[in-house]
Formats: C-alpha cells, sequence, structure tokens
C-alpha cells in the first residue's frame, strides 16, 4: 500500500525544477559564455559509423585525403581502397607512419609490405602478445578509432563501429609515439 504524502510536502520535481510560479528557463540572465560547457560546433564533436557498409571505409579515404600527417595503428590493414589513399596521401607529401600487428602483417592478405614499399615507416610490433589497437590521427588532432578494422570484410561483413573525433589532450598522440618508439627499437 502506497502511502499518500502530504499537502504541504514539495514534490521532487518540484524541487528539481521549480514550480509553475518561478520565472522559466528562457526568464533567467545566463551568458552562454559563462557556462562550463565546451562549445560545439553545428556539426557534431562525434561522428559515429557502423558496418557492414562503406561509412567507415569512406569517412577514413576522406580524412586521408585531406590529411598532412597521418598516424595510423591498426591490427589489420588488408582494404584496397584506404590503402591507396594512404599511397595517395604520400606520393602528395603526407608523411604518413604505420604500427600493425605481426601476426597479421604475416598475412597473405595484408598490404603492410606494399606501404612499406612505397617508402611509408612500417613498423611491426614486437613487444606485445598482440598489438589491437585501431586508430589513425590526422594532422595531430583528429582521430577515427572503434572497433573497425582496415580490412575488406570489417567494410562488408563484420558488424563494427568507427568514431571520428577532435583529440582534448593529445592522448592518442602520445600513445602512438610511446608504441613508435617501444616497437621501433
Amino acid at each position: 500500500m502506497q502511502q499518500e504524502k502530504p499537502k504541504d510536502e514539495t514534490s521532487f520535481w518540484s524541487k528539481l525544477w521549480g514550480s509553475s510560479s518561478e520565472p522559466k528557463t528562457e526568464e533567467y540572465d545566463i551568458e552562454p559564455a559563462a557556462l562550463p560547457i565546451p562549445p560545439v560546433s553545428e556539426k557534431s564533436w562525434i561522428r559515429v559509423y557502423f558496418t557492414p557498409g562503406t561509412d567507415c571505409e569512406d569517412n577514413i579515404v576522406a580524412e586521408i585525403e585531406k590529411a598532412k600527417k597521418i598516424d595510423i595503428a591498426v591490427y589489420s590493414i588488408t582494404n584496397r581502397k584506404i590503402v591507396d589513399a594512404i599511397l595517395v596521401a604520400k606520393k602528395r607529401g603526407a608523411v604518413v607512419r604505420v604500427i600493425t600487428d605481426r601476426a597479421m602483417a604475416g598475412n597473405k592478405y595484408s598490404l603492410d609490405e606494399e606501404l612499406a614499399a612505397a617508402g611509408i615507416p612500417v613498423v611491426i610490433h614486437k613487444k606485445h602478445k598482440i598489438m589491437h589497437n585501431k586508430y589513425a590521427i590526422f594532422d595531430g588532432k583528429l582521430v577515427v578509432t572503434g572497433s573497425y578494422n582496415w580490412t575488406k570484410n570489417a567494410t562488408q561483413s563484420n558488424s563494427e563501429n568507427c568514431l571520428f573525433f577532435q583529440q582534448p589532450n593529445k592522448e592518442y598522440s602520445v600513445h602512438f609515439e610511446e608504441l613508435w618508439d617501444l616497437y621501433s627499437d
């Protein structure tokens, strides 16, 4: 049996939002710049895509085509469209570095050797059981990460995701440099 609340007790919602006799939110004098909320551009601060389908692949290629510097740490790289975009970026003068997994690099479908043959520094991990990262950093600012492997299967067959966002504190760049140094020696 539910107890009735006394008539003079203020409801939870009234305590939280006030009563209808109080000023409405738009009547408060609040300067948006004074709020502790970072401004969000017209476009969302994060873009999310899912597979199967070409959304991850297409958006990664679009960022590769714009970037002057690209740091890539991916478990597997067998996607022809993405690799072709990387090769074109290298030819136009973009600085590209790739870290990948040793077991995946040994895979007959891996395109890491093609990247290396084009003069792109490719480091194959030696220190961890697997290098299971899946991210890239474009011009030190924009990051793509998620479960999306840079493979044909990830695009056409798998249920995966990728997220694009601006890295606020360079966490991914710092991590990439740590891996690069660790695996390069």
